[in-house]
């Protein structure tokens, strides 16, 4: 299946309606809390509000790592807190706020922290039910008439910890639009080297954004081995194969084919879930061919 040469313009854009936005503090947290938080905020005093986090995780099994909910401005842990329900793409939960107006910072994935250094033994903490009981059934009579606490934003303890944007996956609804949007067996999609692919078994949101291919563009300095990205998405049909070919660049001056080199074309993850990355190092952008057999 040829395709044309494929490209992603970066460009600055706002965040559609209702995405939450990605930071990173100015200084990191204690790391026994982990290294993923959402900071929501709470308007007015209430026995008991409810919580809906569109956190988008790529781990499996939320519902089997502690959460903690920290009021910001006392730094005390909540104790009644629970969970509604937990799944990748979102976190529904209630709990009890003590400061009003407020904000807290909701850890969704803490671990135990290892003091040396070597293999690691630890593991994401369990969940724990501290919640008083009486509390917890009339909180969860009906959650649907509590105040509602809003998600301000996701944070990462630190820049190398951060999983936006390549590790915020799409949702299953998000990505069933995609493919009704795009009828092709398979989909291309081209990504600059600041952002490389990860995940193997969900499309990142902002691919779902973006939608397949479209224009790269990258500044490489003289005589730099120039890297990108093509991440091959088998949407429909089972990739068994994948041949990477390419052609001149032409422009001011033509670079032949051969100065042009492939890393990695191995569908690691194909047979598994209909997905395979292939990054490259080249001075400038090729057209591609994926086979299936």
């Amino acid at each position: 299946m040829p395709c044309s040469p494929l490209a992603l313009l970066l460009l600055a854009a706002p965040l559609p309606a209702g995405e939450l936005p990605y930071s990173v503090p100015a200084q990191p947290w204690p790391e026994a809390l982990g290294k993923h938080r959402a900071r929501v905020r709470v308007e007015g005093p209430a026995e008991a509000v409810r919580l809906h986090l569109p956190w988008r995780r790529r781990d499996l099994h939320p519902e089997a790592k502690r959460i903690l909910i920290v009021d910001a401005a006392t730094g005390k842990t909540l104790r009644n807190v629970a969970a509604v329900h937990l799944e990748r793409e979102f976190g529904d939960l209630v709990f009890q706020p003590e400061t009003a107006p407020g904000d807290y910072f909701v850890y969704y994935l803490p671990y135990t922290v290892q003091g040396n250094w070597g293999w690691y033994g630890g593991d994401y903490l369990k969940p724990e039910d501290t919640a008083d009981p009486a509390w917890r059934q009339t909180a969860l009579a009906d959650p649907a008439r509590l105040p509602e606490a809003q998600p301000v934003e996701i944070q990462a303890r630190t820049e190398f910890s951060r999983f936006d944007p390549m590790e915020v996956i799409a949702t299953a609804a998000e990505t069933q639009a995609l493919l009704a949007a795009h009828p092709e067996p398979f989909l291309l999609f081209a990504e600059d080297r600041r952002y490389p692919i990860r995940m193997t078994q969900d499309l990142p949101l902002r691919w779902i954004q973006r939608g397949p291919g479209g224009a790269l563009q990258g500044e490489a300095e003289r005589d730099e081995h120039y890297a990108f990205q093509v991440g091959v998405f088998a949407a429909r049909q089972r990739l068994e194969d994948l041949k990477v070919t390419f052609t001149y660049l032409r422009g001011p001056a033509t670079l032949p084919a051969r100065a042009l080199t492939c890393f990695n074309s191995t569908p690691a993850a194909c047979r598994r879930c209909g997905w395979a990355s292939c990054s490259r190092a080249t001075p400038g952008p090729a057209s591609i061919a994926v086979k299936s057999r």
